[in-house]
């Protein structure tokens, strides 16, 4: 047995399996020219038995193709957000893709040179969870394929788009807080001006209204989706109103406003319910558990990963289903 003590190269493959170089080639990239089914195992033992690595920077020089994909999202330290990159990652390396992640933290500067980067690297596709409005110049004029997460506005001709229906998501969450028999119903939602926490507060107006209940403004707190701003929210909703639940629109909110009631003797559900948006598995483990509307993460990698590989020209819209669920934090009246 030979002994590889410096970097193998194909040369020192091609030597032991007793071929030329291209033939290695040819059966480490399947192509351009066929190989023998006998000449291909000897390649492959030889590459086995020296341990050869391709040279994937050549090979993409070569092919155009990187095996590389973009994934920008808002703040990884989100459980939602997390739990979603995780599945897109696991379903992307089982096409022989790899994630470049790219976290913005919720900042519109880096999520911008985040996507440069990106495209300046010639990753094969883009998926994209912008916190405002995505850069649809830059990526439009790079050619790179790509998918917006999350994305609600009106796409545009030729744009693939994975979004869920935020609106009669909330909308479903309320209606089933109310038929429960909460009446009085607050909601800790993100920040004013972002077009999700719009959407959201809206559902849970109309949810409101149609069971003949008056969404109060007094009742909406404003808040960042964090547990800290959680927290924060549900201590200044304990001081300034009655309310015999809550719809926290983020389920580290829900976190936050859970320590915030159990501090000041708050029991949930007995003296106010919660339900809570886009909630994980985290949600089934907190006491008590937590009523929510969750989405199916590995069903929506599929659909992402399917999109930014096989780009329709066209463009599509894959409208996320979702669950509402049923927990211990709320208990009928």
């Amino acid at each position: 047995m030979q002994n590889f003590s410096k970097k193998v190269t194909r040369n020192d493959v091609a030597k032991l399996a007793g071929t030329s170089s291209a033939v290695v080639s040819y059966v480490i990239n399947n192509g351009p020219k066929p190989v023998s089914e006998k000449t291909r195992k000897k390649v492959l033992e030889a590459i086995k038995l020296t341990g050869y690595q391709p040279n994937n920077i050549a090979r993409a020089l070569v092919s155009g193709k990187s095996r590389c994909l973009g994934l920008i999202i808002p703040n990884i330290s989100n459980p939602f957000i997390a739990s979603l990159a995780h599945a897109i990652e696991g379903e992307a390396i089982e096409r022989g893709f790899v994630i470049l992640l790219g976290d913005s933290d919720d900042r519109v500067h880096k999520e911008v040179d985040l996507l440069k980067f990106f495209l300046q690297r010639q990753v094969d596709g883009i998926i994209y969870n912008a916190i405002k409005d995505p850069y649809l110049d830059l990526l439009n004029a790079s050619n790179t394929p790509f998918v917006l997460l999350n994305h609600m506005a009106n796409p545009e001709s030729g744009m693939r788009v994975v979004e869920i229906n935020e609106y009669q998501a909330a909308y479903d969450v309320v209606s089933m807080m109310i038929l429960k028999g909460y009446k009085k119903i607050a909601i800790i939602c993100g920040p004013k001006n972002m077009h999700n926490t719009q959407e959201r507060i809206r559902g849970w107006k109309d949810a409101l209204r149609a069971h003949n209940l008056e969404p109060l403004p007094s009742l909406v707190f404003y808040s960042d989706y964090t547990r800290k701003d959680g927290y924060y929210a549900a201590l200044d909703l304990i001081m300034n109103v009655k309310c015999d639940s809550v719809f926290t629109t983020n389920e580290m909110q829900a976190f936050g406003a859970l320590r915030a009631f159990s501090e000041r003797g708050i029991k949930v559900p007995d003296d106010i319910g919660i339900a809570t948006f886009n909630a994980t598995e985290l949600s089934e483990y907190v006491v008590p558990s937590l009523a929510a509307m969750l989405q199916p993460v590995k069903l929506v990698a599929q659909h992402v990963i399917n999109m930014v590989l096989n780009p329709d020209p066209k463009g599509s819209v894959y409208k996320i289903p979702y669950i509402i669920k049923d927990g211990m934090s709320l208990k009928a009246h």
